[in-house]
């Protein structure tokens, strides 16, 4: 879903993301999140904002609650 969203904020055949594993292997949804993170970084999210990919896949919302509602992600970028 965040490789999806991420996507969609760029023009078709510019997405960060090219192939979005549909895997329910371990090792492959946690790259999928590595994937997110560092295209976030690249839309403009600051480095302090961004959870840590652990910290989504150890389900620690309070962390990834702090840094994304206040981001520079949730700003207008048109």
């Amino acid at each position: 879903v965040l490789c999806k969203l991420i996507n969609s904020l760029y023009p078709p055949g510019q997405e960060p993301i090219p192939k979005i594993s549909e895997s329910k292997m371990a090792f492959k949804q946690m790259e999928q999140i590595s994937q997110f993170l560092k295209a976030a970084e690249t839309y403009g999210v600051r480095t302090t904002d961004i959870f840590q990919t652990v910290d989504l896949w150890e389900g620690k919302p309070s962390r990834i609650g702090e840094a994304f509602p206040r981001s520079s992600f949730a700003r207008d970028r048109t």
